[in-house]
């Protein structure tokens, strides 16, 4: 069960936006934000969220950063999801090969939930794959 998302964002409104559909989506889910580097490592220091989402194009922290950053103070399995305001370009392809996933804001409500649901199964089979592997090796 998803019980916290970390929204790296910079933009107040649309951060109340995301937080108001995940919190009608993941009822009694905690919400955190950052915006730049060092208000992530303050959230990662106090939390572990289940999913990230971040905006594309924040101006002085983008997303491979946030990227980054997550897989190295936190578990590089967990879902990272890419959101945008921009349609579907390159963009969506460069977050794709990185790892992670892309979401054009336009589809916040129409495709999101799905993205999300799909990555936390996936993030729980590879989960239980590395834990089967690591009993395999003791």
């Amino acid at each position: 069960m998803i019980t916290a998302f970390l929204f790296i964002e910079d933009n107040s409104s649309d951060f109340e936006i995301i937080q108001h559909w995940a919190l009608k989506n993941y009822q009694g889910c905690a919400f955190a934000r950052a915006w730049d580097r060092e208000s992530m490592e303050k959230v990662l220091a106090e939390i572990k969220p289940d999913v990230y989402l971040c905006d594309y194009s924040l101006p002085t922290f983008p997303w491979p950063g946030a990227f980054e950053l997550a897989r190295t103070l936190d578990n590089p399995l967990k879902p990272f999801i890419v959101l945008s305001g921009m349609p579907k370009d390159d963009r969506g392809l460069l977050a794709i090969k990185a790892g992670g996933r892309y979401v054009s804001k336009d589809e916040i409500h129409a495709r999101l939930k799905i993205v999300i649901d799909s990555e936390w199964k996936m993030y729980q089979a590879r989960m239980k794959t590395k834990e089967a592997a690591q009993k395999f090796r003791e």
